[in-house]
Formats: C-alpha cells, sequence, structure tokens
C-alpha cells in the first residue's frame, strides 16, 4: 500500500487528472457485471432491490411507511426508494442502479476538486480503487446517496455552512450517520449556522414525514430488537474461537439481520449501545480540547483537523455498533477518501488500513476468516485513528511540522508557470 501511494504521488498530476474518469468507467463497470451475474456465471441477489420496490409500492399505495421488522431507517429513505419507482416496476432494478452510480460519480467529483483544493490526489484514487473490493452492495443500496450529500456538506461546511447544515440534514433523514459532519467545523458562527440547517432541515422533514405517512417510529422500534450482529467487531472472538473449533458461530435470522445466538452476545450488544454513547462523549471532548489548544495559542484547528475528526468519530460510531455490514464500508471509505485528500492529515494510516479493510470485504459472505480480517483492520484502523487525533488535539489542530517542510518542499519544486498562476489567483 505504501509503494502504491508513492507510485501515485510520483506521476504528473495532469496525467492522473486525466486517468481518473477512464479508471472510474472501468471499475465501475466490472462492480456492474457483479450486479449482473457475469462474472460468476449467475444473476446477482437482488433480494434487497426486491425489497425496496415492495417498499415503494407500499408507500405509494398507501401513503404510509413500513412496519415490518426489516424498516429499520429514517423516514427520508423511503422517498429515496421512491424515487426509481416513476421509471415503473419493470425497470425499478436498473433505475435504482444507474442512481446509485450517479451518486458514486458526484462523489468521485467532489474528491477531485478535493485534491485540488487540499493538496492530495491520494484520496480520490484510494476511492476509485477501493469501491469495487466492496462488490455489488454499493449499487444495490441506497447507501451512496447519504455519502454524497455528507461528502459534500463536509467539502462546503467552511464556505457555506448553512448549504452544509441543509445537506447533511437531508442525510440524517435517508441515513443518521452524517451528522458526524458537524465535528469538522470550528469557527462557532459557521458551527452555529451548519447545525441550525441541519437541526431545520431535519425537523420540517420529520413533521412533513409524520403528516404524510403518520407514525414515524417503527424503526427505531425494530432497532431496538436487534441482536448482536454476525459482521460487528464484537463478534470477532466468537468468529475466531468457531475457526479455531473448525465450526461457524451460531447465528439466527431477527430483526433483519443475522445475530449471534449466545446470552454473553446479547449482553455484548446490551453494553455496546452505552458504549458508543460514551465514545460520542469522548469525539466531543476531543472537539473542546483541540479548540481550546488552537485559541490559546491565537489559531484556529486546520480544515484537515476537522476531517480528520469526523472521520474519527464515524470510525468510532461503527467500531462501537451492535451492527456491522459492507455498506458501512462505504461511509467510512468516502471520509478516508476525503481525509487522504488533505496534504496535512493525521489519518493517513488509518485511512489506509480502511481501504484495506475493503479488500477481505469482498469475501465475507463465504469466509468467517475474512470477517476476522476485516474487522481486525478496522479496529487499527480505530486505534491509528485516535492517536493522530489525540496528538491533533495536543497541537490544537495544526500541521505537524514534518507535513509543513513537506509541503514547503512541494512548494519549492513548482514549474514558473504554476508558481506564477498561483499569485495571480
Amino acid at each position: 500500500m505504501p509503494r502504491l501511494v508513492q507510485h501515485i504521488r510520483q506521476l504528473e498530476p495532469q496525467r492522473l487528472d486525466r486517468l481518473v474518469w477512464p479508471v472510474w468507467l472501468v471499475t465501475r463497470l466490472l462492480v456492474l457485471g457483479l450486479v449482473l451475474g457475469i462474472s460468476r456465471g449467475r444473476a446477482s441477489e437482488m433480494q434487497d432491490i426486491a425489497y425496496y420496490l415492495e417498499v415503494a409500492r407500499h408507500v405509494v399505495d398507501t401513503g404510509s411507511l413500513p412496519t415490518d421488522a426489516m424498516w429499520q431507517y429514517p423516514p427520508g429513505a423511503a422517498l429515496v426508494l421512491v424515487i426509481p419507482l416513476a421509471a415503473g416496476s419493470a425497470a425499478y432494478g436498473i433505475t435504482f442502479v444507474l442512481l446509485m452510480f450517479a451518486c458514486d460519480a458526484g462523489i468521485t467529483r467532489l474528491l477531485t476538486g478535493a485534491a485540488r483544493d487540499h493538496g492530495s490526489r491520494i484520496g480520490v484514487w484510494a476511492w476509485l480503487l477501493a469501491m469495487p473490493w466492496l462488490r455489488e452492495y454499493p449499487p444495490l443500496r441506497f447507501d451512496l446517496l447519504p455519502t454524497l450529500l455528507a461528502v459534500a456538506a463536509l467539502l462546503w461546511l467552511g464556505r457555506r455552512p448553512l448549504l452544509a447544515g441543509a445537506l447533511a440534514g437531508i442525510g440524517v433523514l435517508v441515513k443518521a450517520w452524517p451528522l458526524v459532519v458537524l465535528a469538522a467545523e470550528w469557527h462557532p458562527r459557521r458551527l452555529v449556522r451548519a447545525s441550525v440547517a441541519l437541526v431545520a432541515t431535519l425537523a420540517v422533514g420529520l413533521v412533513a414525514a409524520s403528516a404524510l405517512h403518520g407514525p414515524i417510529d417503527s424503526a427505531l422500534q425494530n432497532r431496538d430488537g436487534r441482536g448482536l450482529q454476525v459482521e460487528a467487531i464484537a463478534a470477532t472472538p466468537w468468529h475466531a474461537s468457531a475457526i479455531a473449533h473448525g465450526t461457524t458461530a451460531e447465528a439466527r435470522w431477527g430483526n433483519g439481520s443475522w445475530d449471534l445466538v449466545d446470552e454473553r452476545a446479547n449482553d455484548v450488544a446490551t453494553a455496546l449501545d452505552a458504549l458508543t454513547g460514551a465514545a460520542a462523549l469522548l469525539v466531543g471532548l476531543t472537539w473542546i480540547i483541540t479548540l481550546r489548544r488552537a485559541r490559546a495559542s491565537g489559531t484556529w484547528p486546520s480544515r484537515a483537523a476537522g476531517f480528520d475528526l469526523a472521520f474519527v468519530a464515524l470510525l468510532t460510531a461503527i467500531a462501537t455498533s451492535k451492527v456491522l455490514s459492507p455498506q458501512f464500508l462505504i461511509w467510512l471509505l468516502a471520509l478516508a477518501a476525503v481525509c487522504l485528500s488533505c496534504r496535512d492529515t493525521r489519518m493517513r494510516t488509518a485511512a489506509l488500513l480502511v481501504v484495506a479493510s475493503t479488500i477481505p470485504t469482498f469475501f465475507v459472505l463465504d469466509s468467517p476468516i475474512a470477517i476476522v480480517i476485516r474487522n481486525l483492520l478496522l479496529v487499527a484502523a480505530l486505534l491509528a485513528a485516535w492517536r493522530g487525533a489525540l496528538d491533533s488535539a495536543r497541537r490544537g489542530g495544526q500541521a505537524s511540522t514534518t507535513t509543513s517542510s513537506e509541503r514547503s518542499s512541494t512548494s519549492s519544486t513548482r514549474s514558473p508557470s504554476a508558481s506564477t498562476s498561483a499569485a495571480t489567483s
């Protein structure tokens, strides 16, 4: 992985920029091949798409949200699932997949802009090359849409806090995790504006959903009934033990996921709920310490430090969750790519470990060993992320001396035309 990063850095920027979209097209055609079952000689499993179509029909026909155990999403997700129905039931699947690929392209476009603004192209290339390892999950789930909203909000937070907050609010209405975007803003005025926009968007969305669809709390009730899901990081010891004994961890289907059958697993699931709350407080405390250290020295934490903390918040939430699915890696990969777009990031090791974790994710359906390897990589990423976050807090969110010297060295080797362009911009 370090050699790949070094090779990417050594390529001419213009050449890299020209390669982005051809590589995007080739890699996404490979993913489409998985969706169509070309590479495996069979039709791809479309159970989720079939369920989404069922939900869309239910919402359109009855005007209410589903109440079955599978429905565990915020109310905005229903609108996302209804949109492809405009093309008709027969074309629902292909329309949904194309919509997700469009979101993927949007994220790629945002990351190319982030590379220019923040000095590193590693992020967009990590996104391009790691996504195919997530198999057919990205285009067959709707996670790419809230991911697009979250990445846009994160990158626009410093310039357009109201718009960024509104986008994050829409994202929260679809999946809750884009809330971590707020951890990336340090300036009180911008943070207040973004927070107000997020809360207002969320409130309007919830009120509208309640008025149109009636009760909207069934998703929360369904999530409360979940146990420790087989892919969760906390489930790793059960898989390791089963592998050592030549068996597989016992699980049963319930509340929309495969949960471990073990009283101790149920106790762990209960404890994780409290641990997630404690982790959120720890992220908040880290934010406060970072800001206070920076203000004490008369500066503000860097934009990269904000991206880093948002990434840490999401990674910590996933690590302490009793649920983990392959599509969660879409969220993590996107925020890792944003961090890797910044030369000043302290998340390089953690972000690259997240990128590496997509490789065993390709095999998790068939191999408990792949689950163990993937989860261990995520644990290593978590430790590296917190090491970077605490170091950043100690320095007030400022770039390290090494990073600054690297930037100076890079600037000194620019061509005369580039320097002239920068001076006149």
